[in-house]
């Protein structure tokens, strides 16, 4: 029968994990679902499984992959959980991952998840920055390293942040045309009238002008089979938004919401607490001044 490592014999034997019979997996993460990331990932897996096959004591026990995440937090990341329970069953006896930046951003998260798989008998070898948590300066090493990475995430969303502000100064508009019905973007990424629905956004201006709610309407437009723009069916607070929204009288409010420093991918509505700037007849509108007004 197959005696497999227990950690005590891994930190032993430290020296020599690729003489120990393992079961290894790997995990790996990009943080957005562009095209040229998914070849990235392809890279990786295949990168791991022959690194992992290549060792004869070795076993693959599963590739962990986690696509289109964010590396601030591990919260939201399934496969990264799915492979921190399979740790916890006893499946896994090393972890292999192409660099701290891949599995987390932040020294807590670095240090809480590398000591949790210790303690479950799970090493990480994060073979770019040579760090095997097995080595006895691993958690001083890991902790500069996740630190730097971590610097590194908030100076590159400063500068974000900042060169969106130089935009929004010049005039600048950056929209995206998935979040509301009526417009597409041509080539230039200006904002082009789409007809068909235009058609619904001036129906449910023509609708609310005649003191019908924003409940009926709603109903009505589920009614005629008219999805909104995620596809979804019709709430009244989608309908308060198409008649707060000013880009349908053809103007263009910037920074309605920002992002609140060290909370990456959460929004909140602008109150004053940044700058905002509004740009008046920004491109063709589907509804007048008056009737939006």
């Amino acid at each position: 029968m197959d005696i497999y490592a227990t950690r005590e014999e891994l930190k032993s034997r430290q020296k020599n994990i690729f003489d120990l019979k393992l079961n290894v997996a790997y995990y790996a993460r990009v943080s957005t679902d562009k095209e040229e990331q998914k070849t990235s990932i392809e890279h990786q897996w295949t990168f791991f499984e022959q690194l992992i096959s290549d060792v004869k004591n070795w076993t693959l026990v599963d590739g962990y992959i986690d696509e289109g995440i964010s590396g601030i937090t591990v919260t939201h990341r399934e496969e990264f959980q799915r492979m921190l329970q399979d740790a916890k069953a006893g499946k896994i006896d090393l972890i292999i991952t192409k660099e701290i930046t891949r599995f987390a951003r932040n020294v807590l998260d670095s240090i809480r998840y590398t000591r949790e798989l210790l303690d479950c008998g799970t090493a990480v070898w994060f073979r770019n920055d040579n760090i095997n948590t097995l080595d006895e300066d691993s958690e001083l090493r890991l902790s500069i390293m996740s630190g730097i990475a971590q610097e590194e995430s908030r100076s590159m969303s400063e500068n974000n942040k900042w060169s969106i502000r130089k935009k929004f100064e010049r005039g600048e508009v950056m929209i995206t045309t998935s979040r509301f019905l009526g417009y597409d973007k041509n080539e230039y990424g200006d904002l082009i009238v789409n007809r068909k629905e235009a058609e619904i956004v001036s129906l449910t201006f023509d609708l609310y002008l005649m003191n019908v709610g924003s409940s009926r309407i709603g109903e009505l437009l589920d009614y005629l089979g008219v999805k909104t723009v995620t596809g979804t069916t019709w709430e009244s607070g989608t309908i308060n938004g198409m008649l707060c929204n000013e880009k349908y009288k053809g103007d263009f409010h910037l920074q309605k919401y920002y992002t609140p420093e060290n909370k990456r991918n959460h929004t909140r509505k602008n109150n004053g607490e940044v700058q905002s700037y509004y740009i008046s007849e920004n491109h063709e509108p589907i509804v007048s001044p008056e009737v939006w007004e």
